[in-house]
C-alpha cells in the first residue's frame, strides 16, 4: 500500500514517540502559509547561488612545448600560473637534436637541457666528451640553457644534499667546468634552481618569455 507523500514511517518498537511536528524537510501541505502569507501557497524555495565556472580562472598557453622522446623524467608543466590564473600547457613528445625541451616550430632556435644533480656529475665525469659535443650543438642555438635540479650549494656539497651520494668526482672540478664552459659557450646558460619544481617553472618561464619576444619581433 502506497503512503502519502507527507507521511513517514516511525518504528515504535523501542518505545519511541512520533514527533509532534513533521520534519522540516517534508513538503508544505495545502493550507500552510507560504512566503506571500496567503493560505494554500507553498513557500518558494530560495534560488541556489550560481556555482562558479570551472573554466573562469583557466587559460590555454598559446605555444606548444616539445619534450624530447629520450627524456626519462619529463616535466608535465601542470599547475603553471600567470596573474593568478592556471595555464593549460600543450605538450608533445618529439625527437630533438639538442636539449630536452624546446618550442614547436623553433626546435633549431631554442633548447633547454635538464640535469639532476646526479646527472650533472655523471655527464661531467665519465660522459664528459659526449656532453661537450652536446654543448657544441647547443651553442649553435639562438638561446640555450642547462637547468639543474639543485642549488649552487648542492653542487659544491653533493654529499650533504644526498645521503646516498657516491660519485668520486671532485666538486671543484664540476664548478671549474661550469665556469670554463660558461666562457667558452656564452650562448648556453647555467641555472642551478634548487628543486625540481623550481627548475620546471624556470623552463616554462623562459620558453614563454622567448616566445613572446619572437612574437613581438614578427609584429614589428
Amino acid at each position: 500500500m502506497k503512503t502519502k507523500p507527507a507521511e513517514i514511517e516511525i518504528d515504535l518498537s523501542d518505545g519511541a514517540r512520533p514527533p509532534a511536528k513533521p520534519p522540516a524537510s517534508l513538503p508544505a501541505r495545502s493550507g500552510r502559509r507560504g512566503k506571500s502569507g496567503k493560505p494554500g501557497e507553498s513557500a518558494k524555495p530560495n534560488a541556489s547561488p550560481r556555482a562558479p565556472s570551472l573554466f573562469r580562472s583557466l587559460s590555454i598557453c598559446p605555444f606548444t612545448i616539445i619534450v624530447d622522446t629520450r627524456e626519462q623524467l619529463p616535466y608535465t608543466f601542470d599547475d603553471m600560473q600567470e596573474a593568478g590564473r592556471e595555464i593549460i600547457v600543450p605538450v608533445i613528445r618529439l625527437g630533438l637534436e639538442s636539449g630536452d625541451y624546446s618550442l614547436e616550430g623553433f626546435q633549431d632556435k631554442i633548447a633547454i637541457e635538464r640535469k639532476s644533480l646526479q646527472d650533472l656529475y655523471g655527464t661531467l665525469g665519465a660522459g664528459r666528451e659526449r656532453f661537450e659535443r652536446e654543448f657544441e650543438r647547443l651553442a649553435k642555438m639562438d638561446f640555450a640553457a642547462v637547468v639543474i635540479e639543485a642549488s649552487a650549494t648542492d653542487i659544491l656539497h653533493p654529499d650533504e644534499a644526498d645521503p646516498c651520494w657516491h660519485s668520486r668526482l671532485d666538486p671543484r672540478s664540476v664548478e671549474g667546468t661550469i665556469a670554463a664552459w660558461s666562457v667558452r659557450y656564452p650562448v648556453v646558460h647555467w641555472w642551478p634552481m634548487g628543486t625540481r619544481r623550481q627548475a620546471e617553472e624556470r623552463v616554462f618561464g623562459v620558453l614563454k618569455a622567448w616566445w613572446k619576444e619572437q612574437t613581438q619581433k614578427r609584429k614589428a
